[in-house]
């Protein structure tokens, strides 16, 4: 058994995207007809989802509003998956492989716990109270991961909630889940949101920890390949 290995879908169709209607849903073109489909990311990912990209859609159940749920778009030579969700289980499920260096023996002791204002996603068990904000990233360009695509006040937020814990003696950390193995590095998009890059700054100096890992996705299967650099500076 491959201990890197994730996730893996056992059926996935292929379509095309057309375009987004909303923050949630597309139309694509599947088996040469026009339908609906579910997209767990609520940005635009305008560098993925361009008209006549190949996708990759997860059939839903007849009971649901759309036929299909998108999971991956091909990224030049690869795919990378978009959905929004994956980076939670990667996290989960790396933790419990023991596959994070930098959380050895540590275990999940809760997830979506209040934090100030916000939620944050997984409080871990250790020496200290640990807590742990997942972010998805999918855009790469020359190598670079660059997080967010868009203005992101909720991430903004979660970085100060994390500042103040660190304040308060716990520790806490932000990690992006990149969910493709192009990436060498990983920056703020300092183009999209200068607030979130600025505050970034701001968090690390006050001792939030910020991680980065990529993965890859074969079609079916979504493996943890390894860990890549922060720099913010």
């Amino acid at each position: 058994m491959d201990p890197f290995a994730l996730i893996t879908w056992d059926t996935l169709v292929r379509g095309h995207f057309i375009a987004k209607v909303n923050r949630f849903a597309a139309r694509v073109e599947v088996f040469g007809s026009e339908c609906y489909t579910y997209v767990q990311n609520p940005t635009p990912a305008a560098e993925l989802l361009k008209p006549g990209a190949d996708v990759l859609l997860v059939e839903m159940s007849p009971n649901h509003k759309t036929g299909f749920r998108l999971i991956a778009a091909r990224a030049g030579e690869l795919w990378a998956t978009l959905d929004t969700s994956i980076p939670n289980i990667v996290f989960r499920e790396g933790i419990r492989r023991s596959l994070f260096e930098a959380f050895a023996g540590m275990t999940v002791k809760d997830e979506n716990v209040r934090l100030g204002r916000s939620i944050i996603d997984f409080q871990l068990s250790g020496e200290k109270t640990t807590y742990v904000e997942v972010k998805s990233c999918s855009l790469v360009k020359k190598g670079t991961a660059l997080f967010p695509d868009a203005v992101t006040e909720r991430g903004r937020r979660h970085l100060k909630e994390l500042e103040e814990a660190v304040a308060g003696g716990a520790e806490a950390f932000m990690v992006w889940i990149i969910q493709r193995p192009d990436a060498r590095e990983l920056e703020p998009y300092r183009q999209k949101d200068p607030r979130f890059a600025s505050e970034l700054v701001r968090a690390r100096r006050a001792g939030v920890q910020l991680l980065a890992y990529r993965c890859s996705f074969d079609g079916r299967t979504l493996r943890l390949v390894g860990q890549v650099p922060v720099k913010i500076e």
